[in-house]
């Protein structure tokens, strides 16, 4: 479980690029967020710290473990994200390295002292992120969601996604698939797999700025220039369906009510807030 854990919380870390890739310098710098969970109370989920335009260390919190985790990034002489040194609370270091091939960005690679236990490839359609292979060595462990932590920070359709893999692959060994990405405009329209039928659609996006848009090209509500208004996941005859509530100061959110609902019930059911403050 640790470390399928940390690779999660490491790709939530990443820093990936902005107009130049590798280069995150966005309008409005994020300062903190903050997370409200159902029959809970606003709690400090994250911390950002800046050097001028350069953002250099982000403390991950929780409710059970106060500061559970720190990321440090360090860049190249053309300011670009070259590795991200992920601190956890009461284990090791964990570190992941981001290489380019001729302005974009190629590989991610995660390593725990030195091992190499997860990538990412990337591959392009012109300037925009088409592919995502992602490869896990070693075994796979089949609790991912048991960890609330991680279900707190990672986009719900991800780890159903994952999951979903792991349970039928069954595998201890390597395990490899890919995400199939199109866009609408400046915007993800869809996400295939080739692992199985499965879709996650996105629509409904407003026309205000995206603050993590580009932050991390391996999560998939980051790769758009607006923010998305309603996420579908179908799988054989399963559908559920997340949808986001967005107010807005100066033309970047400050609030998200995120409420979900499956075609078991159709009731929505409000899975947490997201509240951010900027510099």
């Amino acid at each position: 479980m640790k470390k399928l854990s940390l690779l999660f919380i490491a790709l939530c870390l990443i820093l990936l690029g902005c107009q130049k890739e590798g280069i995150y310098n966005p309008d409005k710098k994020i300062k903190r967020i903050y997370v409200e969970m159902p029959n809970d109370v606003k709690r400090l989920s994250q911390e950002w710290t800046w050097d001028k335009n350069l953002l250099t260390k982000i403390d991950t919190y929780s409710s059970l473990w106060g500061l559970f985790a720190t990321a440090n990034f360090e860049y190249d002489n053309k300011e670009r994200v070259i590795k991200v040194v992920t601190e956890i609370k009461d284990v090791s270091e964990y570190y992941s390295t981001i290489s380019y091939n001729k302005g974009k960005y190629d590989r991610i690679e995660f390593y725990d002292e030195d091992s190499l236990y997860a990538s990412y490839e990337f591959q392009y359609d012109k300037n925009k992120v088409s592919k995502i292979i992602y490869t896990w060595y070693g075994e796979i462990i089949m609790d991912l969601k048991k960890c609330s932590f991680i279900s707190m920070i990672i986009p719900k359709e991800i780890i159903d996604k994952t999951y979903e893999d792991m349970q039928k692959s069954g595998s201890k060994g390597k395990y490899v698939a890919t995400m199939k990405i199109s866009y609408s405009g400046n915007n993800l329209s869809e996400i295939a797999y080739d692992t199985s039928t499965a879709t996650h659609t996105y629509e409904n996006y407003d026309n205000k700025s995206n603050p993590f848009y580009s932050f991390d090209p391996t999560t998939p509500q980051h790769l758009s220039k607006n923010n998305v208004g309603k996420i579908t996941y179908t799988s054989g005859g399963y559908i559920n369906t997340t949808k986001y509530e967005y107010t807005y100061n100066d033309n970047f959110p400050i609030e998200v009510v995120e409420k979900y609902s499956s075609i078991d019930d159709g009731s929505a059911t409000i899975r947490r807030k997201t509240y951010y403050e900027y510099q």
